[in-house]
């Protein structure tokens, strides 16, 4: 009489968990795999025949390519507005307004706040209206850890802009440039100085061209500090495509580079 031997089974929950172990163990190998033969299988089929004209092999490898462009652009686009910026540190300059009091409280009181630029060396400085109004007040520059009386040239209340003079010379002058030049999604870096604290601050803030019309162009930021209205405009070649007037509200308002060299003139 022959007896037979039966065989114990597994508990399910056992080969449940081996076939997950499997799949993941699989997926993980895949996708190694995968990454290597990305970096050194593709490149190496895309220049061997007859793989070189396979075309889902050019296809990889030019995907790659253009990744690699994109990222360098990027890199060099910043180091360049960086250089940018940089270049245009020394030109910018803070602008105070105070009230005219009499006796020993004269010029003490600041009203208004804003940024400006040097337009020439020998201390023309531009400036928005709302830095510098009209009325009873004194108005100072502010560069260089030291502040210096001003006194205004001209205004221009279509343009909103505003043209200071301080009795100095070998200034360093801003570049300006055209704004036909622009494009949608070009970079730009608003560069201004908040004199508003204790000391001056030069400030920046990285922007795009947001649109492009008839009207001008407008970027991505719709709110600033209000102490840095009168912010110079930078392109990534370091020079002024136009001028930030920035309200109470915070809300930015742009005077072209053409309106500013009309305005000079």
């Amino acid at each position: 009489m022959v007896t037979k031997t039966k065989t114990k089974a597994k508990p399910k929950t056992q080969t449940k968990a081996k076939k997950i172990f499997c799949v993941i163990y699989i997926l993980v190998i895949g996708g190694i795999g995968g990454v290597l033969a990305g970096q050194f299988l593709v490149p190496y089929l895309v220049n061997t025949a007859p793989f070189n004209k396979i075309s889902w092999i050019k296809r990889a490898q030019n995907s790659t390519t253009i990744i690699n462009r994109m990222e360098q652009m990027v890199v060099e686009e910043s180091a360049a507005l960086e250089k940018a910026v940089n270049k245009n540190i020394p030109s910018v300059v803070g602008v105070v307004t105070r009230k005219k009091l009499a006796g020993a409280k004269k010029n003490t009181v600041p009203a208004f706040y804003g940024s400006g630029l040097f337009a020439t060396g020998d201390g023309l400085v531009l400036t928005v209206d709302t830095a510098a109004p009209e009325g009873n007040f004194d108005y100072f520059v502010s560069r260089d850890n030291q502040t210096q009386p001003a006194e205004i040239i001209k205004r221009d209340e279509k343009t909103g802009l505003a043209l200071l003079k301080i009795k100095d010379t070998n200034l360093p002058v801003v570049s300006l440039g055209e704004t036909d030049n622009l494009q949608l999604g070009q970079r730009l870096a608003l560069l201004g100085a908040d004199a508003s604290g204790d000391s001056l601050v030069k400030t920046t803030n990285v922007c795009v061209v947001r649109s492009l019309g008839s009207n001008g162009f407008a970027i991505n930021l719709s709110k600033e500090d209000p102490a840095l209205t009168g912010a110079a405009i930078i392109d990534i070649n370091g020079e002024i495509v136009g001028m930030a007037e920035v309200s109470n509200s915070s809300n930015i308002r742009i005077i072209s580079v053409e309106e500013m060299s009309q305005f000079l003139r």
